[in-house]
């Protein structure tokens, strides 16, 4: 199963999860690939789920090893290298930054 591009949608988030972890029980399913750009909501900060979504990815990915591939976005790399990603007025990579040492 394939995800992608949830820019920070929690409610996206775990209806894909759990729906992929059923059909793992089921024998339908084998790996879950999230396919980057799951944080950075386009929305205000208190609606911003991207922080809850990459705790829990780190959670699933204990739970779940090879079963889960996270593939990096252009919404996760900017983290790595220190730059700060914008569009338009909105700075995505401080607002996020900020959020995660809170």
């Amino acid at each position: 199963m394939v995800v992608t591009d949830l820019h920070g949608d929690w409610d996206a988030y775990q209806r894909y999860r759990d729906t992929f972890l059923q059909l793992r029980a089921l024998g339908q399913a084998d790996v879950l690939i999230l396919d980057g750009d799951m944080i950075h909501a386009s929305q205000p900060a208190e609606l911003d789920g991207s922080v809850e979504i990459v705790l829990d990815i780190m959670r699933l990915k204990e739970e779940l090893g090879d079963s889960l591939i996270y593939v990096l976005g252009n919404h996760e790399l900017p983290h790595i290298y220190s730059i700060t990603l914008q569009k338009g007025d909105d700075m995505f990579t401080p607002r996020f930054e900020f959020a995660m040492n809170s």
